[in-house]
């Protein structure tokens, strides 16, 4: 892995988060107003940070078993080998946690987890 490699992936990654934000909104805000019996105004989007996480992505080689991790501010890709697809998958998939909000709290991991398989993501 290589930060150049990385560099294309994460542009890549923002274009396909841009494209397919819609349907990937609905997903989650269909899900959270059944789950968390919430109103639409109550659920939130940080499409912003989503894309400056994915924008400041590190790599990181702590953890070979790991593709990738966030905390919220910042999203580390593991240095191992993977396909430009599993790389650009894992910066989606990372940017996708914390990215929604239910009165003004992020789903839990499990239910965001739940969201972005029925959005096409199997990491």
């Amino acid at each position: 892995m290589t930060r150049t490699r990385l560099s294309i992936a994460k542009w890549q990654a923002r274009e396909l988060f841009r494209a397919g934000g819609r349907l990937s909104r609905e997903r989650f805000r269909n899900f959270a107003l059944r789950k968390y019996r919430c109103k639409r105004r109550e659920v939130a989007f940080d499409d912003g940070g989503a894309l400056r996480r994915i924008r400041d992505a590190v790599l990181f080689h702590d953890d070979p078993c790991c593709r990738g991790e966030t905390d919220g501010a910042q999203i580390r890709i593991s240095a191992i080998e993977m396909t430009h697809a599993e790389l650009v998958g894992t910066l989606l998939h990372e940017a996708m946690h914390f990215w929604c909000a239910v009165r003004g709290r992020s789903m839990s991991v499990a239910n965001e987890h739940h969201c972005m398989t029925r959005c096409g993501d199997h990491w």
